[in-house]
């Protein structure tokens, strides 16, 4: 009882966060740097869109200082970003009502935006010509809406804390029902290592969907979020899908079905070791070394690639097992099994490389919502599917793991001692 008035009190105060609006997304920093520095993105929609700014250059002489705003259109923003061009260049490929030139230190403005054809990025820089840039800036951007879940959302990003409060309760009650599936285990001494593997990966997914839900429920509240939140649900998605993989791999060997024991343990350790150390070095360089002016999708990014390249690579290993355990077995049940269950997550690992086609082929102010939304529901639909092959009543159908120490641990180890 008390546990569950804990749980009530807890989501009162995360979901309280909602009730304390920002108006805006709010941005603020300090940049030194060349002529010509990136500042911040937004995506606006509407006729009553607006930002509030207020810039101050440490500079002696800021007759030559200018703040640009450069839309997504016909490559402007590519142009004055990504080539190597003369102050004056930079200003013929800015509208001309966007540039703003100051005689004094600190300017404080407000600028009107009119996208209602379609949504625009605008991207917000500072040039100055002749010396290196050192200047403070605020800005508070407003969307053009009268609600508050909307307003201070960029265009791309609005949806996403409904996204991940759906999934943080959806875990919730998930995490309630494999608790009970735990304690059934436990009460017939079967709370095998591959269940213990299971709970791990619905553990991971739900603390990482969690950590999301923490950075949207704190952007709503202070215009910021919670950077450090939403890293932490990077790193537990990617310890996830580790898990995941690993686990997969192993009932595609056929432990726990077919065999006691994996007789080339090195193997699937050394594998898993490959697998630990590249995704970890793919989320050191994403969270280093991304571009943050850059509307692609993580895995549209040379690491997100590389990650692809790696999930393919284990697909291969996974359907190389899953084919040599199907062949070696005589059992017709087992061998149904192993064609539905090799089909199934067959699927799965080709999700990835989908849902990256698909990010690529949609409109930037679309994309993060369509990828995001497709890959935390793919992810949650085979983690219940898996979930429903190791139920209690149903595992034992496919599983050896019914009673303790039917089925030995992993490698030669015996699972009494697990």
């Amino acid at each position: 009882m008390a546990a569950v008035t804990n749980t009530v009190l807890f989501l009162g105060v995360i979901l309280s966060c909602f009730f304390f609006f920002s108006e805006a997304k709010v941005s603020h920093g300090h940049v030194t740097g060349y002529e010509f520095v990136y500042l911040d993105k937004f995506c606006f929609y509407g006729q009553r869109s607006y930002l509030n700014f207020t810039i101050t250059s440490k500079s002696q002489n800021v007759s030559n200082f200018y703040l640009l705003f450069v839309d997504d259109q016909d490559g402007n923003w590519t142009d004055v970003y990504k080539h190597k061009l003369t102050c004056q260049q930079r200003l013929e490929k800015t509208k001309p009502e966007m540039i703003f030139n100051y005689g004094n230190n600190t300017q404080v403005g407000h600028v009107m935006f009119n996208d209602t054809r379609r949504p625009h990025f605008w991207y917000i820089a500072a040039l100055d010509c002749g010396q290196k840039i050192d200047v403070k800036f605020d800005f508070t951007f407003i969307q053009d809406s009268d609600s508050k879940w909307v307003r201070q959302f960029s265009y791309d990003e609005q949806g996403l804390e409904g996204l991940y409060l759906f999934y943080f309760i959806f875990f919730l009650l998930a995490s309630a029902v494999h608790g009970y599936t735990i304690w059934t285990f436990l009460q017939t001494g079967s709370y095998h290592l591959i269940v213990r593997l299971y709970t791990a990966c619905v553990a991971l997914e739900g603390l990482s969907v969690f950590s999301y839900f923490v950075h949207y429920a704190s952007y709503s509240s202070n215009g910021v979020g919670s950077p450090f939140m939403r890293g932490l649900g990077d790193f537990l998605d990617i310890c996830c899908q580790v898990v995941f993989i690993l686990l997969v791999i192993l009932i595609a060997k056929g432990w726990c079905i077919s065999k006691t024991q994996i007789d080339d343990r090195k193997i699937v350790l050394g594998g898993l070791g490959a697998l630990i150390i590249l995704y970890f070095s793919m989320f050191i360089w994403v969270h280093t070394g991304l571009d943050p002016a850059s509307t692609l999708y993580v895995y549209q990014t040379a690491p997100g690639i590389i990650i692809i390249v790696i999930r393919v690579l284990a697909m291969f290993w996974f359907v190389y097992s899953m084919r040599n355990t199907y062949m070696e077995e005589n059992n017709a049940g087992k061998r149904k099994f192993y064609l539905y269950f090799g089909i199934a997550f067959l699927v799965w690992f080709l999700t990835l490389p989908f849902i990256t086609s698909v990010g690529a082929g949609s409109h930037p102010w679309h994309r993060q919502k369509i990828v995001m939304s497709m890959y935390v529901t793919f992810n949650t639909i085979f983690l219940v599917v898996l979930g429903v092959l190791l139920w209690p009543s149903r595992a034992g159908e496919y599983f050896q793991i019914s009673a303790k120490g039917s089925v030995g641990g992993f490698g030669s180890v015996p699972y009494d001692s697990i």
